[in-house]
């Protein structure tokens, strides 16, 4: 689960920095 946690935020995170 904790694995899916990071994969979202990554993705979060990258969609912000766009």
């Amino acid at each position: 689960y904790m694995y899916l946690y990071f994969v979202f935020f990554i993705i979060f995170g990258s969609f912000f920095t766009l």
